[in-house]
């Protein structure tokens, strides 16, 4: 996986990663996503048998969507939102799933 596509895989879905950094009420930063992303990266190379081209839109979507899947949905114990548990010090102000605890 060439860094610099990688490097631009970070500027182009800037937002998208830091929208999945949100829905995680505080538990990750967007530098944690953006690490994050990467060894899905590798993840999902590894079972498709060649790598992420992080120039192509379908290979950008497919991560993204597996870091949410690995971030957000599994982080969250109720499938409705975030259930107010791992707000931490952010408190419910920084949770954008709009708790109500």
């Amino acid at each position: 996986m060439p860094m610099d596509a990688y490097q631009a895989f970070l500027v182009q879905r800037r937002a998208d990663l830091r929208r999945i950094a949100r829905q995680t009420c505080g538990e990750h930063t967007a530098e944690d996503v953006e690490v994050e992303a990467w060894l899905i990266a590798d993840r999902i190379a590894t079972k498709r048998g060649f790598a992420i081209n992080f120039s192509h839109r379908a290979d950008q979507e497919q991560v993204l969507a597996w870091l949410h899947n690995r971030l957000v949905s599994c982080s969250r114990p109720s499938s409705r939102g975030c259930d107010g548990s791992v707000h931490g010090r952010a408190g419910r102000a920084a949770c954008s799933m709009g708790c109500k605890r």
